[in-house]
């Protein structure tokens, strides 16, 4: 999967790939736009890391399913109540925990499109409501990944 507004570096990105293929035992690659947090090195390939994250990152623009995880992942949608990222961080309710590449040749490239659509709804108070929130959910998740792991 990947997003219409994701930059792809061919020569990192067919590195990753090949790194991902060789090692992914999930199912389920996160290519990611900014470096991941912590986490336990999987296998590396020169600068190129596969990593399992401690908390999975928030991010879209650049996935790679199995057809076991992408299975796996649709039949835990029954119920689809919140954004794709969000929900593909729940590991402990998809059961599919990805693993993350780092750097993986996949980039944003909203801000050279003319930014993201979401960021424009619902005005200040919307957004306000969004930075308060946003560390008190950040901090769920990773207490819930952590009591998971």
């Amino acid at each position: 999967m990947i997003e219409d507004d994701a930059g792809i570096d061919p020569a990192p990105l067919a590195r990753a790939i090949a790194l991902a293929e060789a090692h992914a035992t999930t199912g389920f690659v996160q290519f990611q736009t900014r470096a991941p947090g912590p986490g336990r090195a999987v296998a590396q390939d020169g600068s190129v890391a596969l990593i399992d994250p401690e908390v999975v990152p928030l991010r879209t623009t650049f996935n790679l399913f199995s057809r076991a995880a992408a299975a796996r992942l649709l039949e835990a949608t029954d119920r689809f109540d919140r954004p794709i990222d969000t929900f593909l961080q729940m590991h402990w309710v998809t059961g599919v925990k990805p693993l993350v590449l780092w750097p993986s040749g996949a980039s944003e490239a909203s801000a050279a499109l003319g930014g993201s659509v979401i960021q424009l709804k619902g005005g200040l108070g919307a957004k306000l409501r969004r930075e308060v929130l946003r560390p008190l959910y950040r901090a769920a998740i990773r207490r819930r990944s952590r009591r998971a792991s």
